[in-house]
């Protein structure tokens, strides 16, 4: 910027003066409104190349002057001075022409330069590029233009602008709102659209900023955000979750936001994002109170959110209302389902009248399938939607929000077809395996034989610390297959042949539904039979020696045999789950066997039925996938009951992916957070939400970094089992931080075992066990598989 003050000196009454030896602009007439003419004096306050102006006095004119050296509009904030010299002795007298900007500031009146032209007007200089960001931001249009809008899952909507505040540590603070989209971190911004720290090369400008600017009371800089909740309409002023921000410098900032952002007036609050800030919260307190800085915390700045989309995506479909007890959506239609089902086939598009979490399987299920998802509380009932019920439906969800528009059958049916794959997928298989295998026997390598459930779980014992995977055994695919394979007699077709006597296997019998006429588009056939196959299955007799081979599993928690006291958990594990791109989550079915149910086999004929559910059967339909190369394995576990918590992961930052970290949803008791219903607490029904927070690895100085716990939002649970909760979170801090190595493990290994790239994640289920003298009980990881992104 100096170069454009070696200006020579002019005596012409109408020009700015600018004295060096005084540092002082003298301005000898001002216009700031039709009749107001004023003298301005202003002193240059800071150094560098910033010419940064106090106003010092600004005296009226009693008549009219001649000339007008300099135009102030209130509306923008700018003073225009036609005229600007400053003495230098001898040489040519060139003019310029001077943008000043007036500065939001906690005292006096400071204006900044941000352009200048020469006497060509052309411009010579420019405090900031077009588009690179602001010194004010008058209106929400002035804010949007700068901000990113989230599409992560659960934060779809929210907008964030972040700013820089240079010279904190001198009287002369300035702040600048930076253009998030074009530059993502502070640094950028500072170092190519302020120009700052260039006289260094890039990485040692990029560290003494880090360290101007982050985990120090002496620092030269603020940087944070202001970010947007659309659900309760405020406007947060944050820092990084783990940079100790001094009660000050919180104070300093919200003062100059409350200046700079005064259509946010009465909507501007602190956010203290992560444990850091919310460990010096009570410190600051005291300061934040007598300053007027109003605090609030997560919880509340998420509000009763009214709506939110948790998928973004674009469909077609037939908008259908679903309540408890009526037919399952299919394919093609857009289900606003009034309460939260266990399970849920293929369908164009999901609305949901009670809240979601990002892992619920119903998110996770829409990820899958990548259909629109999103939560529109009494969404049946609202004015725009409610008329389109029944209709054809063109249904998008996106960061700006949700549109629901009429369409035709034709333009649904076109986009279905256009998503089905062309040839038919066989899943890979081994039928060697004809007996049951502890979990010890096996391991990744496996899940062709055992199902990729059981295959990881076994490979979880070899990598975690005893007993924080389920021992327990798995039940191979060719039980299955020799199973459905038998000639099945008797009148209902269940019972095995006897000599001579010829029947038709559970495979035969499938395999004629599949193939009658009215399968295709017949609804109520197609659900009656599949409910009658399945039924059939699960009453099916089975050879002595595949139950005997079963039944022995029991021994491996009950040596000495019958009568039996362990329960045991059968859950399903096929070829056709958890598989990178694909989970299969809810299609298939798990059961408990109680110890004096009987034999062993029984529950796992219920599992074995499970590969026919009607959602499984128009999933692999719609991929087409071979239904009799589909197998399934069970795996053989302890039940865990009444245990004191549970939970899904997944090792990955779902809410910023540039930084490492984990993104966690737990619950206190059996309370499902994937599938939850509503639950009575005293005599209220309310509709339970689980703690949400991601774990991530974020800088925490200059030279290092650390794991920050950032809450998104808290339990609501206030008893379980009918006691209160005992503990304030759901997991203890001890048990995050357990979850947190474990997950690292099993990111790290799993990664290297399906060669993920830069995206990969895991996602794994948890519980902390109950205990019977009410200590707390142990972290136990019972499912891992690819996270579908």
């Amino acid at each position: 910027m100096g170069i454009l003050w070696g200006l020579t000196f002019s005596s012409q009454a109408s020009q700015s003066i600018y004295s060096p030896v005084e540092r002082v602009l003298t301005v000898p007439a001002v216009r700031i409104g039709p009749q107001d003419y004023r003298l301005a004096r202003l002193r240059r306050v800071g150094d560098g190349d910033q010419w940064h102006f106090l106003l010092e006095t600004l005296e009226p004119y009693q008549t009219q002057p001649g000339e007008v050296s300099a135009v102030y509009n209130p509306a923008t904030k700018t003073a225009l001075l036609d005229e600007v010299v400053v003495p230098a002795g001898v040489g040519s007298k060139p003019v310029y022409r001077v943008e000043m900007r007036l500065l939001p500031t906690l005292a006096g009146t400071r204006l900044l330069v941000t352009r200048a032209w020469d006497q060509a007007d052309r411009l010579a200089y420019r405090l900031l590029g077009e588009g690179d960001g602001a010194l004010w931001l008058p209106d929400q249009k002035g804010f949007d233009a700068l901000a990113v809008t989230s599409t992560n899952a659960g934060l779809v909507g929210v907008k964030e602008v972040k700013f820089v505040i240079t010279d904190v540590d001198t009287p002369n603070p300035v702040l600048y709102f930076q253009n998030s989209g074009r530059y993502p971190y502070h640094f950028d911004f500072v170092y190519t659209a302020l120009k700052r720290y260039t006289d260094q090369p890039y990485q040692q400008a990029n560290a003494l900023f880090s360290a101007e600017t982050y985990f120090s009371r002496r620092r030269r800089n603020l940087a944070g955000s202001i970010v947007y909740y659309p659900a309760t309409d405020r406007y947060a002023l944050e820092f990084w979750p783990t940079d100790p921000v001094s009660g000050e410098h919180i104070v300093q900032a919200y003062r100059l936001m409350v200046k700079a952002l005064p259509f946010a007036a009465g909507k501007l609050v602190y956010h203290p994002v992560g444990e850091t800030h919310l460990e010096l919260l009570d410190q600051h307190q005291p300061m934040l109170q007598e300053a007027g800085v109003p605090v609030i915390d997560s919880k509340a700045l998420f509000g009763d959110v009214q709506q939110a989309v948790l998928n973004p995506g674009e469909s077609y479909g037939r908008l259908r209302v679903v309540r408890p007890g009526d037919p399952a959506p299919g394919l093609r239609d857009v289900a606003i389902l009034t309460f939260v089902p266990n399970d849920l086939g293929r369908v164009a598009g999901i609305i949901t009248e009670t809240p979601q979490t990002t892992l619920s399987h119903i998110n996770l299920r829409a990820k899958q399938d990548r259909r629109p998802n999103v939560f529109i509380r009494q969404a049946s009932q609202q004015a725009a939607i409610a008329p389109l019920i029944g209709q054809w439906v063109h249904f998008r969800a996106t960061a700006k929000g949700v549109e629901l528009s009429a369409a035709t059958r034709q333009a649904a049916e076109d986009w279905l077809d256009s998503l089905r794959p062309d040839s038919p997928a066989i899943p890979a298989s081994d039928l060697t395996a004809v007996e049951p295998q502890p979990l010890s026997e096996i391991g990744f390598s496996d899940w062709r034989a055992f199902g990729v459930k059981a295959a990881n779980v076994a490979e979880l014992g070899k990598i975690l610390p005893e007993g924080v995977a389920p021992a327990g055994y798995a039940v191979p695919f060719a039980l299955y297959d020799e199973f459905m394979s038998l000639p099945r007699c008797g009148e209902d077709q269940t019972g095995l042949c006897g000599p001579g006597e010829t029947g038709t296997s559970f495979y035969d019998q499938a395999r004629a539904i599949l193939e009658d006429a009215r399968f295709p588009s017949d609804e109520t056939f197609r659900a009656e039979a599949l409910k009658a196959l399945r039924k059939r299955i699960k009453r099916g007799e089975a050879p002595q020696a595949m139950i005997d081979a079963i039944e022995r599993v029991r021994l491996f928690w009950d040596p000495p045999g019958p009568p039996y006291t362990q329960s045991l958990r059968c859950r399903s594990s096929t070829n056709n789950e958890d598989l990178p791109g694909f989970n299969g989550a809810g299609l298939y079915r798990s059961t408990t066997h109680q110890p004096d149910e009987g034999p062993l086999i029984e529950s796992v004929k219920k599992v074995w039925a499970s590969l026919w559910t009607d959602e499984a059967v128009e999933e692999r339909e719609f991929w087409r996938v071979d239904h009799f190369s589909t197998y399934m394995g069970v795996l053989i576990h302890p039940n865990y009951g009444d245990e004191q918590a549970n939970g899904v992961a997944v090792s990955k930052n779902l809410y910023n992916p540039i930084w490492p970290g984990h993104t966690v949803n737990a619950q206190y008791g059996e309370i499902s957070v994937t599938n939850p219903e509503p639950v009575t607490i005293g005599d209220q029904e309310i509709f339970p939400v689980p703690d949400e927070y991601v774990m991530a690895r974020l800088p925490a100085s200059s030279t290092s970094e650390a794991w920050e716990t950032v809450f998104l939002r808290h339990s609501n649970i206030t008893e379980v089992y009918g006691r209160p909760v005992t503990t304030e979170t759901v997991l203890t801090s001890e048990e995050r931080d357990q979850l947190r190595r474990y997950l690292g493990l099993i990111h790290h290994h799993f990664k290297k075992r399906y060669g993920g790239g830069d995206g990969f994640a895991m996602e794994i289920e948890f519980k902390i066990t109950e205990t019977d003298d009410g200590s707390r009980g142990q972290l136990v990881i019972k499912q891992a598989r690819p996270w579908v992104d």
